[in-house]
């Protein structure tokens, strides 16, 4: 997946309302899809790219990953 993708993903996560983010997770669970976001997410947190580690990590934070 691109680059602008994986952090079109990530900005998507920080947007949705707690709501949408259950429903998001349920879904990702439900579809086997989430370990495949969380994998995404953590590459970006790893790059350290400026700007954009940041909203990954946020997003990884959102759904439940922390430091």
């Amino acid at each position: 997946m691109a680059d602008t993708a994986r952090m079109g993903l990530a900005r998507r996560i920080n947007d949705l309302s707690a709501t949408e983010l259950h429903e998001f997770v349920r879904n990702r669970l439900n579809s086997r899809e989430l370990h495949h976001i969380v994998r995404q997410l953590n590459d970006i947190v790893m790059s350290k790219a400026p700007g954009q580690s940041g909203v990954a990590r946020e997003a990884l934070d959102r759904l439940g990953f922390v430091d």
